[in-house]
């Protein structure tokens, strides 16, 4: 798999290959099940629906690839930005961050 790691994290910065994938009819279903959207709203939505569904959820951000610092501080809002949305939405129980 290490062989694979800096071809995979290339493709997965192409806004071509990532729209390509995310709306292909063959891999549609698994995207819709693992990505619940492209906003904090999206995300808020899908914690509420499995929280009613008595799941516990975990939350990532992707971009282990991040190298430099203004992506760095782009992840860090995006992760307080989603931590006070579920606070607001009354989520925080049960949705952890990763």
């Amino acid at each position: 798999m290490f062989l694979l790691r800096k071809p995979i994290l290339a493709l997965s910065g192409s806004t071509a290959v990532r729209d390509a994938v995310s709306k292909a009819p063959v891999t549609r279903s698994v995207v819709d099940r693992f990505i619940p959207g492209d906003t904090t709203a999206d995300v808020v939505k899908a914690v509420v629906a499995l929280r009613a569904k008595g799941l516990q959820v975990t939350l990532d951000h992707l971009g282990e690839d991040t190298t430099d610092r203004v992506r760095a501080d782009a992840t860090v809002m995006a992760y307080l930005e989603l931590i006070e949305a579920l606070k607001a939405a009354g989520q925080v129980s049960g949705a952890e961050v990763s």
